[in-house]
């Protein structure tokens, strides 16, 4: 494993990464809880229980899409401080939901925040890392990042749980929030010059110098990354903690099982940043891409036989196999999408850029699970895994098309070809 790229990295990037580490430990010590939580220990109908989650998600889209003008607007430093720290006030809030109404309205508040908090760590990332000519490998360190704290904050919040019973979840979830503002105050430190919209009437020496620069493409490329992303998420993120468990747990895989191939997922997508990031750093963006979303078709290629054996013992072998390809493309699609987008924005729209890629990813999160659960529903587990593997292989193949021969501008003068072959 070579860990050169991220050594290299700029100071205020990995304090950056190095906070979102914090964050995510104490995210990791609820992840696993909210309906539990809700439901046993407050007493909340488990409709409620389920509908804060949605809530989450719903939220999250709506954060997202007010972020990018949030920082275009205004400032990327105030769209920062504002939304991670909602992100913090609500998982907190969870400490003291006691009633139907105060839940709902923390999950409200936290899903808002978290959709917002992803747009400005892109943007922050982007323009702390501006050095890099190619952001791919630090965005795949963000992924490394946060999934190891998230692993970590599981294992401790199991073993609190096992120790103090549910009465440890308040407190639990006070951690989290205070976990969060580790990143608010390592944003406020980081990002330090305030960002404001070019005029909409900009006048004739703000425009692009006249003399020859490399081709910008910004319309129809970006669509294409965002519906790839909203597709890849559908089928990746949507499914891993929505259909991968009731098809495992169907094929009589155990729950405790289960639940250590998602931590053994953590530990891979940790080995896999260190030792692809040299790759990731020299190679295409594109190519990168199309390498994640092959991943993740394997993964699902390999719960045809999971569903068709038998054998438990198989069927966990299968699935631990499935959740390390699956890191595999956690990295590689973590580090491209971001990557892949803000080398197509400037500091005038970088905020809208990365809020329509958060709200891409969302919505392929949100609408993934829902078109799967009408298939698991009527018995159709291997109709469900064969269109997963084609909404895979029709991503990798649209990331290959995108916009070929064209190239990307990062910066003033710098270019970053995605479509080149390393």
């Amino acid at each position: 494993m070579r860990m050169r790229a991220f050594t290299e990295l700029p100071t205020k990037t990995k304090l950056l990464l190095g906070s979102m580490f914090v964050s995510a430990v104490g995210g990791g010590l609820v992840q696993p809880f909210l309906i539990v939580y809700l439901e046993n220990y407050r007493h909340i109908p488990v409709a409620v229980a389920t509908a804060a989650l949605s809530l989450i998600a719903a939220s999250s889209i709506v954060g997202a899409l007010a972020s990018g003008h949030f920082i275009d607007r205004v400032s990327l430093r105030r769209a920062g401080i504002v939304y991670l720290t909602i992100v913090s006030v609500g998982t907190t809030a969870f400490a003291v939901a006691a009633m139907p109404s105060s839940a709902l309205l923390a999950a409200a508040v936290y899903g808002f925040g978290l959709g917002g908090g992803g747009t400005v760590l892109n943007a922050a990332i982007a323009r702390t890392a501006e050095s890099q000519s190619n952001t791919t490998a630090v965005f795949g360190a963000k992924v490394a990042a946060i999934n190891a704290g998230i692993g970590i904050g599981v294992l401790v919040g199991a073993l609190i749980v096992n120790s103090f019973g549910q009465n440890a979840f308040p407190a639990m979830y006070l951690a989290d929030g205070i976990s969060s503002l580790t990143v608010v105050m390592a944003f406020a430190k980081v990002v330090t010059a305030e960002q404001t919209a070019r005029p909409q009437n900009s006048g004739a020496a703000e425009q692009e110098p006249a003399q020859p620069t490399p081709r910008i493409v910004l319309g129809n490329s970006l669509m294409a990354v965002l519906v790839v992303a909203a597709v890849l998420f559908a089928v990746g993120y949507g499914q891993i903690q929505s259909s991968l468990p009731v098809i495992a747990t169907s094929a009589h895989v155990a729950s405790s099982a289960l639940a250590m191939t998602f931590f053994l997922n953590s530990v891979a997508i940790v080995i896999c940043q260190a030792a692809l990031s040299s790759w990731m750093t020299s190679a295409a963006p594109k190519r990168v891409l199309v390498r994640g979303a092959c991943a993740w078709a394997a993964v699902w290629t390999i719960f045809f036989p999971l569903v068709m054996s038998g054998s438990a013992i198989l069927n966990t072998v299968l699935l631990a196999l499935a959740m390390t390809t699956f890191a595999i493309g956690e990295v590689l699609v973590g580090g491209a999408l971001p990557a892949m987008v803000n080398a197509m924005a400037n500091d005038t729209n970088r905020g809208r850029y990365n809020a329509r890629l958060s709200l891409a990813m969302q919505t392929g999160q949100v609408a993934g699970p829902l078109a799967a659960g009408g298939l698991l529903a009527g018995g159709h587990a291997d109709f469900l895994i064969g269109l997963l593997i084609v909404g895979c292989a029709l991503s990798a193949a649209a990331a290959s098309q995108i916009q070929r021969n064209g190239t990307f501008r990062i910066g003033r003068s710098d270019s970053l070809d995605l479509f080149k072959v390393h």
